[in-house]
């Protein structure tokens, strides 16, 4: 995954972070604008990782998808974009989808010519197995997990990072998570 993804500000619930980090994983040489999902492709990607009592809160996943819940996510997805800053007083803001269809059991979904160079001309980037990260059921931990995996990367043995700036990463508010341990539910 590009750093700059990594690092930039978005508001992306677990189900969308999931379904983006498949997308980024099927990327090739192509530089396609266009991919398809199938429903039971969907239902194992986003159901991935939850327990019978998560599925039967409604809010970290569903234990199947049904039309309603692809419509909600659609809808969620196609506004989504991310915020990736250049320089301290300078930044872009990227819508990634065009447009996101349905049709006959596929979800097609088609990026935006301004997200291509975030997603196919890395320079910084950072590996992780997939399935680790789609087993994660909460969208901080997705965020902490990417972080730590970028860290590593650097081939860091430690660094530190304030509770703002972790705050400030995972996108919670100011009077949110106000102690590191306050972050130990992740």
């Amino acid at each position: 995954k590009n750093n700059a993804l990594i690092n930039a500000k978005s508001t992306w619930g677990v189900q969308e972070q999931k379904l983006f980090s498949v997308l980024l994983s099927d990327l090739n040489d192509k530089k396609e604008k266009e991919f398809s999902l199938t429903k039971r492709e969907l239902e194992e990607i986003l159901c991935k990782g939850l327990k019978e009592k998560d599925l039967e809160t409604g809010d970290t996943g569903i234990s199947h998808l049904n039309i309603t819940h692809l419509r909600k996510l659609s809808k969620s997805l196609v506004k989504k974009g991310f915020s990736v800053n250049i320089s301290k007083d300078e930044w872009e803001d990227i819508q990634l989808f065009e447009k996101i269809s349905y049709r006959k059991g596929i979800m097609t979904m088609h990026l935006t010519n301004a997200a291509m160079p975030y997603l196919y001309e890395l320079k910084y980037y950072t590996k992780y197995m997939l399935d680790d990260m789609l087993n994660l059921k909460n969208k901080y931990s997705i965020r902490i997990f990417e972080l730590l995996k970028r860290e590593k990367f650097k081939q860091r043995r430690s660094f530190k990072i304030s509770v703002k700036e972790l705050r400030d990463f995972v996108g919670v508010g100011e009077d949110e998570y106000v102690r590191f341990n306050d972050f130990d539910r992740f």
